[in-house]
């Protein structure tokens, strides 16, 4: 057995565990929402055991994102993928289900589903945000297939046609590629993908990360270390502004009236972080074929659908944000760049509306029609959407066929969480070697959902 057919065993095993539990609480006869995280979102689990030929999927994990162990035993590291494909030191990382330490990520998400006044059944696809779009939709089509046979064995009963995706920020992302799999009988997978927040056309936060790291780790794992780590994985490569090709196809449609990558000195159209030819712009550590297949894969990401497919597509986002950064400045790279010492080339240009972490221009898909456009105007920060009471109401309403409810006429209730400060000091105290397990912020559930909420920026 090779090391990707093991890993893709690993990763089956993992959800059918997920899948047994599901049909332990099915409702026959109800509705399936399937989640799909935010990037970051969701739990990785690493195997105890190394790859052997011919051996068996492991059994026994450990949780390395996200948990204390990512804080205090540098646990992130063993996130590298290596230019083979493989897993630090040939162990297995595998996703299962959402983030979770003391609280679960969207579990206000869960609560609401499960709520017998509502009743749906609720199942979350963990997904590995490491690793290319296209290969987490395959296996979301391999989920949803084992969903439905465990289903048909256990409760007579096929669950797809009337499966709703519901989709956050980076795992939009993937039920679109998915929904090109599936495009020409896509009737017979679900019912409709409902996205919160995603990014189609990218966002702002993320393409600093291949120059400095991720500035709440760098508290605790340094930038030289953090910023190859993240080169080194495919997937988030679509998380960057569109391409200059894209930006043509879509601008009228996406209503901008200039590219949003910027030149620092002269406010002209920047460079496309795309662009292979245009290299010496990134770090050396920059991975050339996952920016040229994420360049591709953007290419699927932005392209239309047929009028019948469109129609069971949703996009709700907020703009509630003034202050959400829609433009970047990208300066050229300069000599001895060092992610410790030096700022980021990156910077947040023109802002405007969007979630503080979407542009609004970038959460509506061109190709999805007007109706199925939902802005809440007034919303929470972007980690929160998928657990906002006005956002639930409304998929609640699509799932039942029912009228959308004016998104005003729900109030907020925002979960409790730490503030940026507080997840900072906490970072700080870490790196300065002043914090231990038992330090009770680590037993704060309002301390990881910051740490959550920071994390899925």
């Amino acid at each position: 057995m090779s090391y990707e057919a093991w890993r893709n065993e690993a990763t089956r095993n993992v959800a059918s565990v997920r899948i047994q539990e599901f049909l332990k609480h099915y409702r026959h006869g109800r509705p399936t929402v399937v989640l799909l995280p935010g990037g970051m979102g969701s739990r990785l689990d690493r195997s105890l055991d190394a790859y052997g030929r011919g051996g068996t999927p492991p059994r026994e994990y450990d949780t390395v994102w996200a948990d204390i162990g990512t804080l205090l035993a540098r646990q992130a590291l063993t996130l590298k993928i290596g230019r083979d494909g493989r897993d630090r030191d040939g162990h297995a990382i595998v996703a299962n289900g959402p983030l979770e330490f003391l609280v679960k990520a969207y579990d206000g998400t869960e609560r609401f589903f499960a709520d017998p006044g509502v009743g749906f059944n609720y199942i979350v696809f963990g997904y590995d945000w490491r690793r290319p779009l296209a290969e987490s939709a395959a296996l979301l089509e391999d989920f949803l297939w084992q969903l439905r046979a465990r289903v048909l064995d256990k409760h007579r009963e096929d669950p797809l046609p009337d499966v709703t995706l519901f989709a956050h920020s980076q795992g939009g992302l993937v039920a679109k590629i998915f929904i090109h799999r599936v495009i020409s009988n896509l009737h017979e997978w679900i019912k409709q993908l409902v996205t919160v927040g995603t990014p189609f056309y990218g966002t702002w936060a993320h393409q600093s990360r291949y120059f400095i790291g991720e500035p709440m780790l760098n508290f605790i794992y340094a930038g030289r270390e953090m910023a190859p780590l993240i080169a080194a994985l495919p997937g988030p490569y679509n998380l960057m502004f569109m391409s200059k090709g894209i930006y043509r196809e879509n601008q009228q449609a996406l209503g901008l009236t200039r590219y949003p990558m910027r030149t620092l000195d002269d406010d002209k159209d920047g460079a496309d972080p795309y662009d292979v030819a245009g290299l010496e712009r990134y770090p050396r550590w920059i991975n050339r074929q996952h920016l040229h297949d994420a360049g591709e894969i953007s290419k699927t990401l932005a392209s239309p659908l047929p009028t019948e497919v469109a129609r069971r597509v949703y996009n709700i986002r907020s703009s509630a944000d003034k202050n959400t950064p829609v433009e970047l400045t990208w300066d050229s790279l300069p000599n001895g760049f060092d992610p410790d010492r030096n700022p980021s080339p990156v910077q947040p240009g023109g802002r405007g509306l969007g979630d503080g972490t979407v542009p609004a221009w970038s959460a509506w898909h061109a190709g999805v029609p007007q109706e199925n456009r939902i802005d809440l105007h007034q919303s929470l920060d972007h980690a929160f959407l998928m657990e906002d009471p006005r956002v639930l109401e409304i998929v609640k309403a699509l799932i039942c066929d029912g009228p959308i409810p004016e998104p005003k006429d729900v109030p907020p209730q925002p979960p409790a969480a730490a503030g940026s400060d507080e997840v900072k000091q906490l970072c700080e105290a870490i790196a300065m070697n002043e914090i231990g397990r038992e330090d009770p912020r680590l037993e704060d559930p309002r301390m990881w959902r910051g740490v959550f909420r920071e994390l899925m920026r």
